[in-house]
């Protein structure tokens, strides 16, 4: 099997977007995944910030 390990450390609304979709896709294609949020990702998964849309200038 094949595994996948990510650390998230940023929390721009775009950033954990697009780090869910490529771990919901490695997960559906059979990959093992392991995923550490971190600083201010970790940060942004809280009740009060969970709701604020911020986009990186990316």
């Amino acid at each position: 099997m094949k595994k996948l390990a990510v650390i998230v450390t940023r929390g721009s609304y775009n950033n954990l977007l697009q780090v869910c979709e490529v771990l919901r896709i490695a997960a559906t294609a059979g990959t093992q995944v392991s995923v550490l949020f971190r600083d201010e990702a970790a940060l942004k998964l809280t009740n009060e910030k969970v709701k604020e849309l911020l986009f990186s200038d990316g």
